[in-house]
């Protein structure tokens, strides 16, 4: 069992997929189970690796975009492991999974692998985390990932000093032409909001 007191644990990269095409989800699916549970019988301590993707990727591969606030943060064991939840209260839900919640004031949870429960802790290397009462743009699959967040970690923004910004402090915009960027003076909410409903309506 991986727990706390392990006096040396080893590291083993999870390779996340970028997403798979629907025919193939469920071998994906398996293969990261397979490095997962592999991770974790080496070692409470977990790196990870990713592709790194653009923005507009990023906007393209996600089943869930939404401007949420942190309710709640809770960890849980499932099947001996550690996960940590996270509730989200929506502002504003650019898209959805097909009959899940998207109205403002309604919330969904997303759950990361790694925190500590019932005495088990492990820590996986560049997880995203989360406060209470911070806001966030997120990015997600719905799907059961290591992360559900697009590209791992890519895919939430912090509302930092009323700019949108990653967990790497890099700030999001938009170009001339209306595509998402990354770099330079970034964007507040409220001027990104109109842009990506445009960009969500034609991808649609």
């Amino acid at each position: 069992m991986i727990g706390s007191r392990m006096p040396h644990p080893s590291t083993t990269p999870i390779h996340v997929p970028s997403r798979a095409p629907a025919v193939g989800r469920p071998r994906a699916r398996l293969r990261t189970l397979i490095a997962v549970l592999a991770a974790l019988l080496v070692g409470a301590a977990v790196a990870t690796s990713y592709p790194t993707l653009e923005p507009s990727e990023i906007l393209d591969r996600a089943d869930r975009i939404a401007l949420a606030d942190v309710d709640r943060v809770r960890s849980e064991l499932r099947d001996g492991r550690p996960w940590t939840v996270v509730r989200f209260t929506i502002v504003e839900s650019l898209r959805s999974p097909k009959d899940d919640v998207s109205e403002p004031g309604e919330t969904f949870e997303l759950a990361f692998l790694g925190g500590e429960a019932g005495g088990v802790q492990l820590t996986v290397a560049q997880m995203p985390s989360f406060e209470v009462d911070e806001r966030v743009l997120l990015f997600a699959y719905d799907d059961d990932f290591a992360s559900p967040l697009v590209g791992f970690r890519q895919g939430v923004w912090y509302v930092r000093a009323g700019i949108l910004r990653d967990p790497d402090g890099r700030t999001l915009g938009s170009d001339e032409d209306g595509a998402l960027v990354r770099g330079g003076d970034g964007s507040t909410p409220e001027d990104l909001l109109p842009v990506l409903r445009d960009l969500v309506g034609g991808a649609e």
